[in-house]
């Protein structure tokens, strides 16, 4: 949906919401990860564009959804380094992968797993995707519990998009999607979170109501 500009101290800002991926839900509460453009125009007038993966948070007692907080908007930008590894230019200049520049940062600050990059890489051989986030934008815990993300430790992605639909709206055996996620398992991936349980299941393949509209990528094993 679109979000209609606001005029504050003499900015301009205007966002649109690319998509809103669940990151976790209880009875009482409720991640959302959205991927948001927004353009902002300075005092000067000059115009500039952005892409985050923004953690928002929601709670829930007695009535509806209320707004908790929004726990990150994506950190903070980052100058794109001249010693970038083959992995992470690959994935950087790849145009079958669309990138949040939130993610990008993330692999402009090195914090992304060599292997995973590969893995992003390889897989975009074949496929068109869309990221949804890779570190900045993620809860860096798994959801109401203490253990952390894989994501905080830039061992993860997760992909939203699939040759240009939404993995939500591919469930089906078959689809690209499927076997996308299919092919992670069978390539030795640690684990693989989607919509559906694959090849040998247990710790490498899962899925749950919080992935089943996204594909989750861990390459190398936690530790």
């Amino acid at each position: 949906g679109a979000i209609e500009p606001a005029i504050e101290k003499d900015m301009r800002s205007a966002a649109r919401v690319r998509y809103a991926q669940l990151s976790g839900v209880t009875t009482t509460s409720l991640g959302v990860m959205v991927v948001v453009e927004q353009r902002l125009q300075d005092p000067e007038g000059r115009w500039s564009e952005v892409v985050r993966t923004v953690d928002v948070r929601l709670v829930r007692t007695d009535g509806p959804w209320q707004l908790e907080e929004i726990a990150s908007v994506g950190g903070t930008p980052v100058e794109e380094p001249a010693d970038l590894d083959p992995a992470a230019r690959a994935v950087l200049s790849s145009p079958a992968i669309e990138l949040p520049d939130s993610a990008r940062w993330d692999i402009y600050r090195g914090e992304v797993d060599p292997a995973l990059l590969e893995a992003i890489a390889r897989t975009a051989e074949r496929r068109d995707l869309s990221v949804t986030v890779l570190d900045s934008g993620h809860p860096p815990n798994v959801w109401a519990t203490d253990r952390p993300s894989a994501h905080a430790s830039g061992l993860a992605v997760d992909i939203w998009e699939i040759d240009g639909t939404p993995v939500v709206q591919q469930q089906e055996e078959g689809t690209p999607a499927y076997e996308t996620a299919a092919e992670l398992v069978a390539g030795g991936a640690a684990q693989v979170g989607s919509p559906w349980i694959l090849g040998p299941g247990g710790a490498v393949s899962f899925t749950d109501e919080v992935h089943a509209d996204h594909i989750h990528l861990q390459q190398s094993p936690l530790g």
